[in-house]
């Protein structure tokens, strides 16, 4: 079984370059964001008309974590929170450069990006409104990225790793649920990277 992301990335040279869709069964955001076809993540939006194109920086304003089995079976206490947390801005710092950096200001070059860690099932996921899926053995990052000046969001995309046929290892054994959540955000990361590479306007 192919990880999701080279599926992505198959389907994106397979399909063509990612495009905002615009037929009736499109989904659209409270935000305004609309679905997009072809795109780098598993799920993302766009608000039709803007570019990416003249950031040069990213702030990471937020990370909240809310999955409901962590690596001992339970939801995560501050501890494990903030282990992941710090697991999301060194992926970010590794990975984004040399093009991007990750600051912590803001400005017209910078995007702010807002991340949620969880193991909802992003196939049962509602992005118009509410959650309306399901813990699943995956780990699952959802992320807004917004002009960090006016606060206003541009894209919005999901990533699912599910480790396998097996599903993503949690409780049994936190060795390897630490490491697997490591690697998991570094390839993250890289598709955060090529977002911010590749979008030119949508």
């Amino acid at each position: 079984m192919k990880p999701l992301w080279i599926v992505g990335v198959l389907l994106v040279l397979a399909c063509g370059p990612a495009k905002v869709a615009t037929g009736p069964d499109a989904l659209v955001t409270p935000e305004g964001l609309r679905e997009v076809e072809h795109g780098t993540f598993s799920k993302e939006f766009a608000r039709p008309g803007t570019s990416l194109s003249g950031f040069r920086a990213v702030r990471l304003e937020s990370v909240a974590v809310e999955y409901h089995h962590g690596p001992y079976g339970r939801p995560p206490d501050e501890a494990e929170k903030a282990k992941v947390r710090e697991l999301v801005r060194k992926a970010l710092a590794d990975e984004l450069p040399p093009k991007h950096e990750l600051v912590n200001r803001t400005g017209p070059d910078v995007a702010a990006l807002r991340v949620t860690v969880t193991d909802i099932d992003i196939r049962k996921r509602d992005y118009t409104g509410e959650t309306t899926g399901r813990p699943a053995r995956a780990l699952t990052v959802v992320a807004d990225l917004a002009d960090s000046e006016s606060g206003e969001i541009l894209r919005r995309f999901a990533r699912e790793d599910t480790h396998g046929q097996y599903g993503f290892p949690t409780g049994a054994d936190p060795e390897r649920f630490w490491a697997a959540t490591k690697i998991s955000l570094h390839t993250w990361a890289v598709e955060v990277r090529q977002l911010l590479e590749s979008d030119r306007g949508l």
